[in-house]
C-alpha cells in the first residue's frame, strides 16, 4: 500500500492507493502503480458535497457482499408486536378498514434533467485537461478532436510504455454517470475507453476508476479492478455492472474525474470527438485561427539628408551607406581583426506594438552577396518598459516565420543552438504582455557579407532607404533683367452696318446743326462791331 497526494483539482487529498488486482489485458490500466505515471495518477477535488443526491436502488448486490447497500427485510417477515395495533382490534385481525378517498398509488419522483454543459478543450486552452503519456503512446489536438494512439517502440517489455491517457477534474453523482457515451472520428485497433474517478463513500477520497468500454461489453456495462464496490465480478474484473448496480451498491458515490485512457498494453489510434457523461460534453479540436485586422500601415523613408530616427552603429570594418536604390551595407575583414569581431554594421529605429504584429515580418534586398543583414526587434517580454533582448529573422537560412534569440528567460524550446527558437505566436503564447520597442538590422560580427536593403516591414510600418532627391533651380542667363510681357492690345471691333436712310438723316441734322452754329457766331460778331462803335463815338465827344 502506498500513500500518494492526488494533483486533480483546487483541493489536493491524501488517499490511500492499494495493490494492483489482476485483470485481464484490456485497452487500459486500472491499477495504481508506484511510479506514478499509470492512469490513477489523477487529482481528486473534495468539493465537500459528501451527501448524496440519488435514492440507491434497494437491492442487494448479486454477490451479497457485505459492502452492498443493506438488504432491506421483506414486510412479511417483520415481527409486529400486540402493543403496536391501535384502534379497532377488529382491524388488527384482517377487518376491512376504512379507506380514503381513492388517489392510487403516488407517481415516482422524476429527477429534473442534468444541466448540459459543454467543455472545449484545444490545443491552445486545454481547459483543464491533464495528458498522462507514457513513452510511446501519444496525443495531438486535429480538427475534429483529439488524436490517441500507442506504438510498440523498442525495448518495451509487454507494451507497458504503449499508454496514452487524459484526465479532467469533474463532481456529480455517480447516477449521473448512467448515459455516458464516447464519440470517434476514426478508430483503427483498440479504441480508447471512458474512465470515471469514483469516490465511493463520499469523503473526498478517490476509490478507483470504473472503465466504459461499450463495444467490448456491451451498451451499459462497467467494470474496475479495484475491491471494495460492492457489485459482482465478471468478464475477469473485480466489479462488473451497470452504474445502477455501482450506485445501489455505494449510494453516496460521486465521480470526481473524467478521463480516457489507451492502453497499456494494446496497440491502438483514434480520434475521439467527444465524451458525454454527467451533464457534460467534452469536445477536442484546434483552436480558431485568430485574425487580427491589419494596424494602419505607414512609410517612414531614411535618407543621406534624414536619416528620420535611424542610428547606425557600425564598428571599424563596418560601413552603411545611402544608394539610389535602398541602404548598402558591408563587412570586410580588414587587419588586426580576429574572429571578424569588428566587422559588424547595424542600425535600430525606435518603435512601438505588440509583439504579435511582427507575424509578416519580412525584409527585401535589391542585391546581396555572402551573408545577408537579419531583422532585429528589440522586445520587452513584459511590458515593463525594459529592454530584455533581440528576436533575430533569417528566413533564408532557418525558414520563413521561425526567429532565434540567444537570451534566456523567453520561455520557448531551444533549437538550432539558441536559447529560443520559435514562431512569433510561440513568444507571443510564452510571452502574452511582450512588445517590441526597437526596429533594426544587423550583419555581423563575425561575417562577411554585402547587401543593399530596400525595405524592412514589420507592426504596420514600412522602413524605406534611399538617397534623398536634388532640388535643382535653373539659374537666369547672366547681364539680362527680367521683362514684362507685352500687354497685347484690345482688339478693334468693326464699325456697326446702319441703314441708307438712318445716314441721311443724320447728315441733315449735321447741316442743321452746322448751319445754327455759323448763325450765332455771326451774331456774336454783329454785337462785338456795335460795341465797337459806340465805344468810338464817346472818345470822339471828348
Amino acid at each position: 500500500m502506498k500513500r500518494t497526494t492526488h494533483r486533480f483539482g483546487a483541493i489536493a487529498t491524501s488517499v490511500v492507493l492499494l495493490g494492483a488486482v489482476a485483470a485481464p489485458a484490456m485497452a487500459n490500466d486500472d491499477v495504481p502503480a508506484s511510479d506514478g505515471t499509470t492512469a490513477q495518477d489523477v487529482v481528486v477535488v473534495d468539493d465537500g458535497a459528501g451527501d448524496a443526491t440519488n435514492d440507491a436502488a434497494d437491492a442487494a448486490p448479486a454477490d451479497g457482499s457485505a459492502d452492498g447497500a443493506a438488504d432491506e427485510a421483506p414486510v412479511d417477515d417483520e415481527a409486529i408486536s400486540d402493543d403496536t395495533t391501535t384502534g379497532d382490534p377488529a382491524i388488527a385481525a384482517g377487518a376491512p378498514s376504512e379507506v380514503a378517498d381513492p388517489v392510487g398509488s403516488a407517481p415516482a419522483a422524476v429527477a429534473a434533467p442534468v444541466a448540459v454543459t459543454t467543455v472545449h478543450s484545444t490545443d491552445k486552452d486545454a481547459a483543464g485537461w491533464g495528458m498522462e503519456d507514457r513513452t510511446f503512446g501519444h496525443h495531438e489536438y486535429v480538427a475534429d478532436g483529439l488524436h490517441v494512439w500507442t506504438e510498440a517502440g523498442t525495448a518495451n517489455p509487454g507494451l507497458s510504455q504503449s499508454k496514452a491517457a487524459g484526465y479532467v477534474a469533474a463532481s456529480f453523482p455517480l447516477a449521473d454517470a448512467a448515459a455516458t457515451r464516447i464519440d470517434f472520428a476514426s478508430t483503427s485497433g483498440v479504441r480508447p475507453s471512458v474512465q470515471l474517478a469514483v469516490d465511493r463513500d463520499g469523503n473526498g477520497t478517490w476509490d478507483g476508476y470504473l472503465v466504459y468500454e461499450p463495444w467490448a461489453y456491451g451498451d451499459g456495462s462497467w467494470w474496475t479492478s479495484k475491491a471494495g464496490f460492492g457489485v459482482s465480478s465478471g468478464m475477469g474484473y473485480a466489479s462488473f455492472g451497470t452504474i445502477d448496480a455501482f450506485v445501489a451498491a455505494n449510494p453516496d458515490a460521486r465521480v470526481i474525474g473524467v478521463g480516457y485512457s489507451l492502453g497499456s498494453g494494446v496497440i491502438g489510434d483514434a480520434v475521439i470527438s467527444r465524451i458525454v457523461v454527467g451533464g457534460a460534453t467534452y469536445t477536442f479540436g484546434l483552436a480558431p485561427v485568430v485574425v487580427t485586422p491589419p494596424g494602419p500601415v505607414f512609410t517612414l523613408h531614411s535618407t543621406d539628408k534624414d536619416a528620420a530616427g535611424w542610428g547606425m552603429e557600425n564598428r571599424t570594418f563596418g560601413h552603411h551607406e545611402y544608394v539610389a536604390d535602398g541602404l548598402h551595407v558591408w563587412t570586410e575583414a580588414g587587419t588586426a581583426n580576429p574572429g571578424l569581431s569588428q566587422s559588424k554594421a547595424a542600425g535600430y529605429v525606435a518603435a512601438s506594438f505588440p509583439l504579435a504584429d511582427a507575424a509578416a515580418t519580412r525584409i527585401d534586398f535589391a542585391s546581396s552577396t555572402g551573408v545577408r543583414p537579419s531583422v532585429q526587434l528589440a522586445v520587452d517580454r513584459d511590458g515593463n518598459g525594459t529592454w530584455d533582448g533581440y528576436l533575430v529573422y533569417e528566413p533564408w537560412a532557418y525558414g520563413d516565420g521561425s526567429w532565434w534569440t540567444s537570451k534566456a528567460g523567453f520561455g520557448v524550446g531551444s533549437g538550432m543552438g539558441y536559447s529560443s527558437f520559435g514562431t512569433i505566436d510561440d513568444f507571443v503564447a510564452a510571452n502574452p504582455d511582450a512588445r517590441v520597442i526597437g526596429v533594426g538590422y544587423s550583419l555581423g560580427s563575425g561575417v562577411i557579407g554585402d547587401a543593399v536593403i530596400s525595405r524592412i516591414v514589420v507592426g504596420g510600418a514600412t522602413y524605406t532607404f534611399g538617397l534623398a532627391p536634388t532640388v535643382t533651380t535653373p539659374p537666369a542667363p547672366a547681364g539680362s533683367e527680367p521683362t514684362t510681357p507685352a500687354v497685347p492690345a484690345a482688339p478693334v471691333a468693326d464699325p456697326p452696318v446702319v441703314p441708307a436712310n438712318a445716314v441721311l438723316a443724320d447728315e441733315t441734322d449735321a447741316r442743321l446743326a452746322a448751319t445754327g452754329s455759323q448763325a450765332g457766331l455771326l451774331a456774336l460778331v454783329g454785337a462785338a462791331i456795335i460795341a465797337a462803335g459806340v465805344g468810338l463815338r464817346r472818345i470822339a465827344r471828348r
